[in-house]
């Protein structure tokens, strides 16, 4: 398991992410934009199928913990 480490301006969690799907990849995006702010070298396809559902959904991001700890679980 690889560690995450990010950092994250009060701005951008003023406006609240979104952890996504892009290009076939797990994605961070501001919402209500099209663009990612970052995409993480995870493709969805390795990813259990109710992960990869929420990820094509979207799943909102409420604090940087949660980003972390989702992040880890995606990434590891």
């Amino acid at each position: 398991m690889h560690k995450v480490f990010y950092r994250l301006s009060a701005a951008a969690l003023y406006l609240g992410l979104l952890l996504g799907s892009w290009n076939n990849h797990v994605a961070l995006f501001s919402k209500n934009e099209d663009t990612p702010l970052k995409v993480y070298p995870v493709a969805l396809d390795v990813l259990p199928e109710a992960d990869r559902k929420s990820l094509i959904e979207g799943i909102p991001i409420k604090n940087a913990a949660e980003l972390q700890r989702l992040l880890e679980d995606f990434l590891s």
